[in-house]
């Protein structure tokens, strides 16, 4: 799942996580000087959810609200 925001790429790609649960892997892509570098951002280690898709939906509005934040 990607988008756009703000000028940020925001990649989100979640994985089965130990005991079968979705953890969402989010990347940016951050403007910086003229350049773009790339930045991980960590969900909180108790958010894993039940499907991939609600995984990713959570790992987008992390991103976004960190964007919203430090951007």
């Amino acid at each position: 799942m990607g988008r756009e925001h703000k000028g940020y790429r925001i990649e989100v790609r979640s994985y089965r996580a130990p005991g079968g649960l979705w953890r969402p892997e989010i990347r940016l892509a951050v403007p910086y000087e003229g350049r773009v570098t790339e930045r991980q951002l960590v969900a909180p280690p108790d958010r894993r959810f039940e499907t991939q898709e609600q995984a990713d939906q959570y790992g987008m509005q992390h991103a976004i609200l960190w964007i919203e934040t430090h951007g």
